[in-house]
């Protein structure tokens, strides 16, 4: 996830704080969504966090290497990313 500590020089206190609420939202909705799919028999997911935080870093990061007009879309980014997700979970 981002490191709020590298934007602490643009974020006032309040902003920060509300960033982490927002993270830690989205991880618990992942984790629980994970669980629940282990739960029921959709997936096999050995540990929910460690994926959770995968998942939710390969959506983060591509804005880092994924460009306009680049090599690969945005559809064949997201069907490459649907592919390693449903790797982790199956």
């Amino acid at each position: 996830m981002l490191q709020i500590a590298e934007l602490d020089h643009v974020l006032t206190d309040d902003h920060a704080h509300r960033i982490r609420n927002m993270q830690r939202t989205v991880y618990h909705l992942f984790r629980a969504a994970l669980e629940e799919g282990a739960a029921s028999g959709v997936f096999s997911v050995v540990d929910a966090s460690t994926v959770a935080f995968a998942i939710i870093s390969l959506c983060e990061n591509v804005q880092s290497w994924a460009k306009p007009g680049g090599r690969l879309g945005p559809d064949e980014i997201c069907d490459q990313y649907t592919i390693l997700i449903r790797k982790m979970v199956l």
